[in-house]
């Protein structure tokens, strides 16, 4: 797969598929969700360049691991954490993350987004 948008709506991706080329983007604007499920395999995580437009990261189930850099653009970039999601990728741009949800969040690489991060749960 080259570069994804999503505009509106849900794209989910369960268990561990191929996103196609790594270096491709995937954008997630406003009003759209990236949704993860049981995406748990370590030695080969989810990877993609990220690009999150004020956009939503929906992570309802599994231990999930995504790779690539992410770059943040505005102040609501939201992820709704009911499981673990362990981003090992950068993390930049001039946006911040809220993180909602009981379940747990880890930024693994050294990051430099500019915006706050918003705590609101788990």
């Amino acid at each position: 797969m080259g570069d994804i948008t999503i505009n509106q709506g849900t794209l989910g991706i369960e268990t561990t598929p191929p996103m196609g080329i790594p270096s491709s983007t995937l954008t997630i604007n406003s009003g759209a969700t990236l949704g993860f499920y049981a995406n748990n395999n370590i030695a080969t995580p989810l990877n993609k360049v990220l690009v999150m437009n004020g956009g939503n990261w929906l992570n309802d189930n599994g231990d999930n691991y995504f790779s690539g850099p992410i770059t943040l653009n505005g102040q609501n970039n939201t992820f709704q954490v009911g499981a673990t999601l362990r981003l090992t990728g950068p993390i930049g741009g001039p946006g911040g993350l809220i993180k909602n949800g009981a379940g747990s969040l880890h930024l693994v690489a050294a990051n430099s987004f500019a915006g706050n991060i918003v705590h609101n749960y788990g």
